[in-house]
């Protein structure tokens, strides 16, 4: 039997992407001729999944897709991968996520729409149902392009048995501390860092000040680090915390885009 990795459980997004490349990108009002359309798997958890995946991990994917032509191409791509579809959820009622990306062929600007569909409608009795899932994996490894509230329920199940988790705070938005609480190793990068706790993070002085932060929960309990692709950055660090914490290390380049494959072999 060929040796696995470690246990790991994504739980995420998963969106076709439908990509244009333009001279330019449109004016409100404006139609543009583009020059190449591309369509694909996407969705930051996906990418993370399968990241994962091909880094030597055990990966089980759990996301949700509506019954389309657009569900397809997600389990068609764990199938070719040899990827585990057994734990994928299905709506009934709403369509298979996706994103609208525009791309400026001469600047590399973009703009992106998402709508997330299926995989922004999971209820707390499908996170319920992947009890005995997370029960057998070392990691969860998660994001914010899914409904929050299930983000929340998993990674209380994760925290209560003892899994470890790491979370992807893209897209970035409000969360409470109770969920950071319960959170072994978070990834903002630097804008995202800047929102969730106020200070801009643009040198290691204030990196220091954001670790503080970020460490100083109620319950002394949160860890934090940083796996982004820019590691000159990185200032290991050992504290005295119930967690440890691995390292933190903020992306100085936040318009690049992150690589949720970089950061899933990086951080599991």
């Amino acid at each position: 039997m060929e040796h696995m990795g470690k246990k790991v459980t994504v739980f995420g997004s998963f969106v076709v992407d439908l990509m244009g490349r333009t001279p330019h990108l449109p004016a409100a009002g404006e139609t543009v001729k583009g020059t190449v359309f591309k369509m694909g798997p996407g969705g930051k958890g996906f990418n993370q999944g399968v990241a994962a995946h091909k880094a030597g991990a055990d990966v089980t994917m759990v996301t949700k897709l509506g019954r389309d032509a657009f569900a397809d191409i997600a389990l068609n791509t764990m199938n070719e991968l040899h990827m585990d579809t057994g734990r994928v959820l299905y709506s009934e009622t709403t369509e298979t996520g996706c994103a609208l990306i525009m791309v400026d062929e001469n600047s590399s600007q973009n703009e992106i729409v998402v709508i997330l569909g299926a995989c922004n409608t999971i209820t707390d009795q499908e996170v319920d149902s992947l009890e005995d899932l997370v029960d057998r994996s070392e990691y969860l490894l998660t994001q914010l392009e899914t409904n929050v509230s299930s983000v929340e329920r998993i990674v209380d199940i994760a925290y209560r048995k003892g899994v470890k988790v790491i979370l992807n705070t893209a897209p970035v938005q409000p969360v409470s501390d109770e969920l950071l609480g319960k959170i072994d190793l978070i990834t903002p990068n630097e804008v995202e860092a800047e929102i969730l706790t106020g200070i801009k993070v643009d040198s290691e002085e204030a990196k220091v000040l954001f670790s503080n932060k970020m460490l100083l929960s109620e319950d002394g309990n949160f860890s934090i680090g940083e796996c982004m692709r820019s590691f000159e950055m990185q200032m290991p660090v050992q504290l005295s915390t119930k967690k440890p914490i691995l390292h933190i290390s903020i992306n100085p380049h936040p318009e690049d885009v992150l690589t949720d494959r970089q950061l899933s072999s990086s951080c599991v």
